[in-house]
């Protein structure tokens, strides 16, 4: 056996029943061009007191005996492994609290929840609202605050033309989540409703996202 390819020390054991996992992470790089799918196997073996050698090639899962659950673990499968960029960028917006005020104004606060669902880091964050497009001319929309604990928000956000209420230079690593709370004063709206949407958030490459 080569030693290079061996993840165990001599001397390990399994007794009657037992089990043990072993976990390994390695960096691939320089696969060329079109090079991002691949299928991994590993095997193990062991020699039981009378000098009898066994020996297993993985299947693919958690489970040594595969999905038949018949303790015979005789089920051979590669495990794929995928190195395709994959982005995902996920977005939820809801209505945290509505405030009516004596002067006949509210105050409206959201909160924004961003998610990196992918397998690369994303760049160059955007989180625009455009609350003209929202409430009717005659409604006086003024922003009251803007905050993030994870994020650097845009100081200039005022959502009737200035949309953006991130700041230039923001990031989401993979399997990173951070949010945003915003709260606005709507006045004027008179007998008019206002309803504010949720538009979904398309799947963005990161090199495509623009500040």
């Amino acid at each position: 056996m080569d030693r290079g390819n061996n993840m165990l020390a001599a001397g390990n054991d399994l007794p009657v029943g037992d089990k043990g996992a072993v976990l390994l992470t390695v960096n691939v790089a320089g696969c060329g061009v079109g090079q991002t799918d691949f299928v991994n196997t590993a095997t193990t073996t062991g020699t039981a007191p009378d000098g009898t050698v066994v020996t297993d090639v993985s299947v693919d899962g958690s489970d040594p005996d595969g999905t038949d659950g018949d303790n015979n673990p005789d089920e051979e499968s590669g495990t794929p492994v995928s190195i395709a960029p994959n982005p995902v960028l996920g977005l939820a917006k809801r209505n945290v609290k509505t405030e009516l005020l004596p002067d006949g104004s509210a105050n409206v606060t959201f909160e924004f929840n961003l998610e990196n669902f992918g397998n690369v880091n994303l760049n160059d964050l955007t989180l625009t609202d455009d609350l003209a497009a929202t409430f009717p001319a005659t409604c006086a929309v003024t922003v009251m605050s803007l905050t993030s604990d994870d994020f650097i928000v845009n100081p200039a956000f005022n959502g009737t033309g200035n949309n953006n209420m991130l700041a230039a230079g923001n990031d989401l690593p993979v399997g990173d989540k951070g949010a945003v709370l915003l709260t606005v004063n709507v006045a004027n709206c008179g007998e008019r409703k206002c309803h504010l949407s949720i538009r979904p958030l398309p799947r963005v490459h990161p090199l495509a996202v623009q500040p």
